[in-house]
């Protein structure tokens, strides 16, 4: 306010180098340091501070912006295999600066860039009916298995506890009082982590079970909204927890609808999932129907109806008959509430 710094400048050496200092090519030196003091009366050791506060802020920057650029260089790298975006926002990190988000991509790596070495442990039923997008269906088993360790960590899992799951699932499967949020109760339980988790375009996934920390999850995505075939997918990989995980045979199961498959693990889900719906000795005695019609709606009636006298769900007899003599998976269960 008194002029000082104004008359400062008049002083020809010191605009030159003031004007240096501005364009970024000269430091502020001592010399000038005390030159700002003398006139201005701000001691020279704080404004040489400030400019060893600006010379670090300058490395500081340097090295972040070459960081971000190794790091965007790694995050296409991951992009070139799985969807990226649909990772961060399916596991809250959008808004994390993308140091975090790398990390986290990082504990994936051997997911996604050698699937076939890390999933071959995934048996899975794949329809060829369907298109399936193998980025999407990477992108959706990378998320389910992040999930999947972040919801690990709640349970503890005692063998044995996915048959007693089983047989209280089917009990509810055959009253007709199958939900989500029972089946989910059931599970935890018994030490099961569950989630939903939507399937993705291209991704026809009806289930899928991974062990993370000792602790089976299971992942549903609710892509056909029927409560049998919901109830029979939960029991499906119940069967492999119990026949396979438990056994230390495969580490993780992937099941999409579709066209029936020849790998001996996913026959003996199956058929652990129709045993504990209807056990087979009470299914040959709904079998043992006499009709002088075989008529497929008349017959499909009187197993209902025979299912039904001995305390079975009658839409599950049915949908079990289509399925192993008709070859259809049309039936007329309630739908999921």
């Amino acid at each position: 306010s008194d002029g000082s710094f104004f008359r400062l400048l008049t002083q020809t050496h010191f605009l030159k180098q003031y004007r240096r200092m501005l364009k970024n090519k000269d430091e502020l030196t001592p010399n000038l340091a005390i030159e700002l003091e003398r006139e201005l009366g701000i001691p020279s050791e704080h404004w040489l501070g400030y400019m060893t506060d600006y010379l670090r802020d300058v490395v500081l920057v340097a090295e972040r912006d070459k960081r971000e650029e190794i790091e965007k260089v790694e995050e296409n790298k991951f992009a070139q295999k799985i969807n990226v975006e649909k990772f961060y926002e399916r596991l809250n990190l959008t808004l994390k600066p993308l140091s975090q988000k790398i990390t986290e991509l990082k504990k994936y790596s051997n997911i996604i860039f050698a699937p076939e070495t890390e999933l071959k442990f995934c048996a899975f039923k794949k329809s060829e009916k369907r298109l399936t997008d193998n980025k999407a269906l990477l992108t959706w088993i990378v998320i389910a298995t992040a999930l999947a360790d972040r919801i690990s960590q709640n349970y503890t899992y005692v063998k044995g506890n996915a048959d007693k799951a089983s047989i209280e699932i089917a009990e509810l499967a055959n009253k007709e009082l199958v939900t989500k949020n029972e089946v989910e109760r059931i599970l935890n339980k018994y030490g099961i982590g569950y989630a939903h988790l939507e399937k993705f375009d291209k991704t026809p996934i009806d289930a899928y079970t991974t062990l993370r920390n000792d602790v089976p999850v299971i992942f549903a995505t609710y892509r056909i909204n029927d409560s049998d075939k919901f109830a029979f997918d939960i029991l499906h990989e119940l069967g492999h927890i119990a026949l396979h995980i438990e056994k230390d045979i495969r580490t993780c199961f992937l099941n999409i609808n579709g066209e029936d498959t020849n790998e001996r693990l996913e026959k003996e889900a199956d058929a652990y999932a129709q045993e504990k719906l209807i056990p087979l000795s009470d299914w040959r005695k709904i079998m043992c129907i006499t009709t002088a019609s075989l008529y497929p709606n008349h017959l499909c009636k009187l197993i209902g109806e025979k299912a039904k006298s001995l305390g079975y769900s009658p839409t599950i007899a049915v949908s079990r008959y289509k399925h192993d003599y008709l070859k259809i998976s049309t039936s007329r269960s309630p739908k999921l509430p």
